[in-house]
Order: C-alpha cells, then sequence, then structure tokens
C-alpha cells in the first residue's frame, strides 16, 4: 500500500507541478515529523545524561531536533496556507473558507496539520501565501532533514521507505517556485492593471510590485545534498539507477551541460552518479561519497584525467595518481576559503562581527585549486571538505577537534581516499584536524591511509596556540567561544602531543611539511567611530612546527594567507614546486 501511495503521489507531482506544492510540502512536513517521533522515543527509552565526551554532540543533536520541531510547524503552518484556501471562497459562507471544496480538506484536520489550521482559522486577517516564504520554508525543512540524518543510517533508511526520493526528484528536477513565484507578479500586475485608470503611468511610476524571487537554486541544491547522503545505501541506488530522466539530468549538471553556476551543487550530482554507478554486490571496500566532501572539479569524470594521459595509463607509463583534499579553518568554507585574493592585507571587517573574518577576502567566484592547480598539476583529483567551525557558540554548536577529525576521516575513507598518494592542503584550524585525523588513523590501524599521506601544505596553522584563543576572558565572555577555540589556547598539551606525532613521521622520511606564515595584524571586531580590533592571529612561533619547510609571507595576514594574487605569489608558487617534489620523490621509490 505504502509503495502504490508513493507512486501515486509521484505523478501527482509531476502532473499537477505548482499546484502540488502543497502536496510536497505536506509531505516533507510528514517525514520530518515521522524522524522526529522516533529520536523522541529513542531518548525516552534510555533516559541516560551523554558521557563527557559526547557531551557537544549531546547539545548538537538536541538543538537539531529543536530546531527541526519549530521548522516542521512553520511548514505545516505553509501548507495550510497554500492547501486550505480555495481560489474562490462559497459565497453561502464566505467565513468559512475551509468548505468541502477546499483542497485536502480532510487532510489538513489531521496532525501535523490541525494546530496550524486552528490557528489560521482565529486570525481575522490571515496571512496569504507567498512564494518566497513557502520555498524557504522548504528550504529549512530540508536542512533540517539531512541534520537530523547526515550520519545516522536507520534514520536514512526510514525516509528513504517513506517516499524521500520520489519528494526529492521533483524538488531537483521541478521548478514550481518559480512559476508559483511568476504568476503571483502576473497576478499582481493585472490586479494594479484593473485598478488603475492609467496603467501605463503606474507601471512607470514603479507602484506595481513584483513577487520576490524564492530561494528555489538553493532549495535544488540542499535537495541534492539529501539525495547524496541516500544514495549511499543500497537499496536508494538501485532506485536512482533505472531513472533514466533523473540520471540524465545529474550528468547534466555534473558536467555543465545544463546552466548551473553552483559548484556544490555539480559535486552532490557527480558523488549521486558515482554511488550509483557501484555494481549491485560491490566490494565491502568500495569508494562511497557521502556529505562533507566535495569535487573541486565535478565536471571532470573520476580520475580527474585528460585523454593523454588516460593513454598513458593504459601504456602503464603513467605516473601515481594523487588525491589532494582542501581542509578549511575556522569560519572557512569549501570553496570561499580558497579563493584568489584582491589583497594579502585586510583593511576592515565590514560586518563587524568576529564570526564573518574570512567573508571579505578573495574574489567571489573564483577558486585557486580549480582554476590553476589543475592545469599545473594534472595528476590526480581534488576534493575539498566541509566541516562545522564556528568560532563562538552565538552562531551553533561546532564538535570539538577529536570528533571533526574522526568524522572526517570516516568520510574519506568512505571515498577510497588513502589508497593512492595523498596530499592535505590546510588553514589555520584546519591543519590542526589534519594532524588529529593522522594520529587517530595510527590508533586504528588505518596503515594504509598513514602511508600514502605523502605531504602536507599549511596555511598559518597554530601548531602551539593561537593569539585569539588567549583573548581576555572578559573577550571569552562576550564571544562565547565555540569547544574547538578553546582547544586553540598558548601551550595546550594536547597540540604539543599531535605536533610531536607529525614531528616522528617527518623524520622518518615518510611526510613532508610545507609551512606559510602571515605577518600582518587581522581585523577581528569593527568599532564605533571607525576603529577595529586588530591582532596577530597566529605568530611566526606558532605557525613554524620545528621541522619541514616554512615560507614567511610579506605584508600577508591570517585570512588570506591561503589566497594568493597571482600564481607568482608564493602562496601559490612554493606550494605547486613541493607538489611537484613529492611527486618527483615518489616515482624515484
Amino acid at each position: 500500500m505504502r509503495n502504490t501511495a508513493i507512486r501515486i503521489l509521484s505523478r501527482i507531482l509531476e502532473d499537477c507541478g505548482p499546484a502540488s506544492v502543497p502536496i510536497s510540502q505536506g509531505w516533507l512536513t510528514l517525514l520530518l515529523n515521522d524522524v522526529l517521533g522516533s529520536s523522541k522515543a529513542q531518548n525516552l527509552k534510555g533516559n541516560v545524561p551523554p558521557p563527557q565526551a559526547d557531551k557537544v554532540k549531546h547539545q548538537i543533536d538536541h538543538f537539531n531536533a529543536s530546531s527541526a520541531t519549530q521548522i516542521a510547524s512553520q511548514l505545516a503552518s505553509a501548507v495550510v496556507r497554500q492547501a486550505g484556501t480555495p481560489s474562490e471562497p462559497a459565497p453561502s459562507d464566505p467565513g468559512n473558507i475551509f468548505n468541502n471544496k477546499a483542497p485536502l480538506a480532510d487532510s489538513l484536520s489531521l496532525e501535523p496539520f490541525s494546530t496550524s489550521l486552528r490557528n489560521f482559522l482565529k486570525q481575522k486577517n490571515p496571512p496569504k501565501f507567498d512564494a518566497a516564504d513557502s520555498a524557504l520554508a522548504t528550504l529549512k525543512a530540508i536542512k533540517a532533514l539531512y541534520e537530523l540524518c547526515s550520519d545516522d543510517i536507520t534514520c536514512q533508511r526510514k525516509i528513504s521507505n517513506l517516499g524521500a526520493l520520489a519528494l526529492l526528484r521533483r524538488f531537483l528536477l521541478g521548478d514550481d517556485y518559480e512559476k508559483l513565484a511568476a504568476n503571483a507578479t502576473y497576478d499582481a500586475s493585472n490586479k494594479s492593471n484593473k485598478n488603475s485608470n492609467n496603467s501605463e503611468s503606474n507601471v512607470e511610476s514603479g507602484t506595481v510590485n513584483s513577487s520576490i524571487v524564492p530561494p528555489a537554486a538553493h532549495v535544488r541544491r540542499h535537495a541534492a545534498r539529501l539525495f547524496t547522503i541516500l544514495s549511499t545505501s543500497p537499496s536508494a541506488r538501485n532506485v536512482i539507477k533505472h531513472d533514466n530522466i533523473l540520471c540524465k539530468w545529474l550528468d547534466d549538471c555534473a558536467t555543465g551541460e545544463v546552466q548551473c553556476n553552483d559548484l556544490k551543487l555539480q559535486s552532490y550530482c557527480r558523488s549521486v552518479l558515482l554511488n550509483v554507478s557501484l555494481p549491485e554486490n560491490p566490494e565491502k571496500n568500495s569508494p562511497q561519497f557521502g556529505d562533507g566532501l566535495f569535487f573541486l572539479n565535478p565536471e571532470m569524470p573520476q580520475g580527474s584525467l585528460t585523454n593523454q594521459e588516460e593513454n598513458k595509463e593504459k601504456n602503464n607509463t603513467m605516473q601515481p595518481m594523487w588525491d589532494l583534499v582542501f581542509v578549511h579553518g575556522l569560519r572557512g568554507g569549501p570553496f570561499n576559503s580558497w579563493r584568489i585574493s584582491d589583497n594579502k592585507c585586510s583593511t576592515t571587517s565590514k560586518a563587524g562581527l568576529v564570526e564573518n573574518i574570512d567573508q571579505d577576502a578573495g574574489k567571489e567566484g573564483t577558486c585557486w585549486p580549480r582554476e590553476w592547480l589543475a592545469m599545473d598539476f594534472p595528476h590526480g583529483r581534488f576534493f575539498t571538505v566541509k566541516y562545522k567551525a564556528n568560532l563562538t557558540d552565538w552562531t551553533g554548536a561546532s564538535l570539538p577537534l577529536q570528533e571533526v577529525s574522526s568524522m572526517l576521516l570516516r568520510r574519506l575513507l568512505a571515498a577510497g581516499i588513502g589508497t593512492r598518494p595523498v596530499v592535505f592542503v590546510t588553514h589555520s584550524m584546519g591543519g590542526l584536524v589534519v594532524k588529529q585525523m593522522l594520529f587517530q588513523a595510527k590508533l586504528n590501524n588505518h596503515n594504509e591511509f598513514l602511508q600514502n599521506t605523502a605531504g602536507l601544505v599549511i596555511y598559518s596553522c597554530p601548531h602551539f596556540g593561537s593569539k585569539l584563543a588567549d583573548m581576555p576572558w572578559r573577550m571569552g565572555f562576550v564571544l562565547r567561544p565555540a569547544p574547538s577555540v578553546g582547544e586553540l589556547r598558548s601551550g595546550s598539551p594536547r597540540l604539543v602531543e599531535l605536533n610531536d606525532f607529525i614531528r616522528n613521521l617527518n623524520n622518518k622520511g615518510s611526510l613532508d611539511v610545507l609551512s606559510f606564515s602571515e605577518t600582518q595584524v587581522t581585523p577581528i571586531v569593527e568599532g564605533y567611530g571607525g576603529w577595529a580590533l586588530r591582532m596577530e592571529i597566529v605568530p611566526i612561533e606558532s605557525t613554524y612546527p620545528g621541522f619541514g619547510e616554512l615560507v614567511v609571507l610579506d605584508a600577508t595576514d591570517h585570512v588570506n594567507s591561503c589566497k594568493p594574487l597571482n600564481k607568482s605569489d608564493p602562496s601559490y608558487a612554493e606550494t605547486l614546486e613541493f607538489l611537484k617534489k613529492l611527486k618527483s620523490q615518489r616515482n624515484k621509490n
């Protein structure tokens, strides 16, 4: 019965287009409530406080569940606003808009919609349906679902069985919210023209308000993210593989055949295609690409090889293929941290908050590993990762260093990274994340991963602590530093232990290290009257780990140390030379 219902609903979404938005939103609401109901039941069963090591993760899970509950309520209200109001209310009872003619009238009287329905009826002037608000509610619900299900296989199976794949397919292929916004604009324009004696003058004077374009592109991107997570399960792979229309769209998006400038969306599409390309009975160690790992060149096939290099590989003259993994730092991102820079030294923090120090540097829409390094070092695949790295608890909880490293290690191993030579390129705390990750690989006997890690490129890493973490307790009270920042205090025994571990690998000759040091202060907090708090976030004595090569970047601050101006900039030229040297050494061995 459930499978038949899913097929019927899917067909309704296909046939009715924008008019089916209440169906898709109601379906999404039910999925979210079902997941929340299961998680609450599990929490009630084992009413035991979490161990200290899992305290922060427990807080994040609690925050995600609480946020998802509010979002489910908002989405239910959006369903009621659109589905509950017929286009022409019955003249016999104009006050009762939820009469028998109202679409989905029976369904709206049930939970989780009944509460929203009662609240809606109590309002004398209920809000009208708005395409942008509706799209935003859908976007929040999709994000809430993958936050709840990202690392929960049981949750992933549950929503897959309840039709999540069919629902997400519609979000990917359809343009319902764009059409709703266009219709709203058209209706508003017609209404204005009818009520005006001189419509042309009113249009020219700007009295006709067009509807705000909804964030439909964001809906599609986050739907692709959840789709990627679900595509790692065998049952989901089988469904996707036999959907020719969907696979064609995924391939067109990944290769850039359809108009798409969203590298994250392209990467998600490439990951899904790679996941579904596995045989029906894949080997235990077959690579799977899940959440938090992006292809820097998603338009290229797996392997990122040119035809000429593929021919060399067939002739056994091809050099070993490499994996390069880029790991951002605090408040960074998988693409924006690696932008090409306009200026190596920031002059102000436009946003005025320590949260956004990485947002004002570099040229938007550029990414030097993708645009330069992939051409100058065409010997492997280029990945970038994403993890929660907040500076303060005001912007949401972030996992401690060890939890972040464990999560990334699992995802990299699942994707098959470490089966060939790999180099990690890191900025700021990203260097500590990778060092901790290698330490955990040693503890868990992931020897192949450790042995194949040939190099570390580290920009402005606080090997022995950061001045940002050493700020007076008064500032710490105001900023509420996240757990990850607290681990960066100067003299931390944990940081010394990690550095000694990497030093030992370097002394054995199994790991080469290239470090870059900043030399200028970085704006932190914009003040009144134009002044700003500026500080040297990672001094040179903390940037140099005591081994490997060190490049001191003149007139460069912390944020811009990993953002070269051009190919002759030492922050790029020295990295390229380092990679070529590693490749040459590996060939000799």
